[in-house]
């Protein structure tokens, strides 16, 4: 199926702003934070659509993006009930720099089995998360700031409709 992909780069400007917008915050709550994941899944959901429709570039697919890589500590498996317990799930003392090229990152976003922003100083500065495929060996670590950047782009990405 053939796409316009300028249609979804106009989605995906709106949700940065919105991202960002919903990044910062005076008070924490919940309804900000739910809000903030949906833009997160949803902007990187359009980004796996322009990958599989092949809108974009060489550079785009074969971006690196820095994410800090978290073991699994406990023997414990991950679950539905116990998901939000990272720090007994996860070493979150132990950290490994890695890289995710944009289709991975993607995945472990959009197939996320956690997915949790981390609020430091009145904003979301990474999220931590992991695929339903990595639940039982990493967690992973992906700063806000790298996820806006590979957004924009993607954006500004000009690979030629044809």
């Amino acid at each position: 199926m053939k796409i316009n992909s300028e249609i979804w780069k106009a989605d995906l400007f709106t949700a940065v702003n919105s991202i960002l917008k919903l990044a910062t915050f005076k008070c924490y709550n919940k309804r900000q934070t739910d809000k903030f994941e949906k833009e997160i899944i949803l902007a990187v959901f359009c980004v796996r659509i322009l990958i599989e429709r092949k809108k974009l570039s060489k550079r785009i697919l074969d971006k690196e993006i820095d994410v800090i890589k978290h073991p699994k500590k406990s023997l414990d498996s991950v679950t539905w009930l116990n998901s939000n317990e990272i720090s007994e799930l996860y070493d979150l003392d132990k950290s490994e720099p890695t890289k995710f090229k944009t289709e991975y990152l993607c995945n472990q976003i959009i197939h996320s089995y956690i997915l949790i922003p981390v609020p430091e100083k009145n904003q979301f500065t990474h999220i931590l998360v992991c695929s339903d495929r990595r639940q039982a060996t990493n967690l992973y670590r992906i700063s806000v700031e790298n996820i806006i950047s590979l957004l924009n782009e993607v954006i500004s990405d000009n690979l030629i409709d044809v």
